[in-house]
């Protein structure tokens, strides 16, 4: 097991500019090292975790967090950190699931899709296309037969 990252609280409430690239890498590099502590610690306090999930989940920052952690981008919440899913000794969920839960309930994750892939459906949907277009090709765009030439 790897040992726990260790992670300077007060990172969290430095004020980032976001104009400014070195400001923009820092609160990157902010969002991924909090994120890399959490899958490997189970006991992050509450007000820290809330604090974060306030962070990233404002309008201005929410894209640059999800350019740092895929699973605030995926459908769902598939994704189980590796802490608890490794040892699964752990009394109660890690603490990113924690994390993915607030974002979750702050409406940030994206919604499930049912038990089909969002490919399928894109899939369905370009069919539906294909077959409009040949359609209108092959009725000469006013929708009735007269307009196929004979074979």
């Amino acid at each position: 097991m790897a040992s726990p990252i260790i992670f300077d609280m007060q990172r969290l409430r430095q004020q980032h500019d976001l104009n400014d690239p070195q400001s923009l890498s820092k609160f990157q590099c902010t969002v991924y090292d909090f994120v890399q502590m959490a899958r490997t610690t189970t006991n992050v306090p509450e007000h820290h975790l809330g604090e974060f999930c306030d962070i990233v989940a404002h309008p201005e920052t929410w894209p640059l967090a999800q350019t740092m952690v895929p699973e605030f981008h995926s459908v769902g919440k598939e994704s189980v950190s590796g802490a608890v899913a490794d040892g699964g000794s752990q009394s109660g969920p890690g603490s990113f699931d924690r994390i993915l839960d607030r974002l979750d309930r702050l409406g940030r994750l994206p919604t499930r899709v049912s038990d089909r892939n969002a490919l399928t459906r894109e899939y369905e949907l370009l069919d539906q296309r294909h077959l409009r277009l040949v359609e209108a090709i092959m009725t000469g765009g006013d929708g009735t037969a007269a307009g196929i030439p004979p074979i």
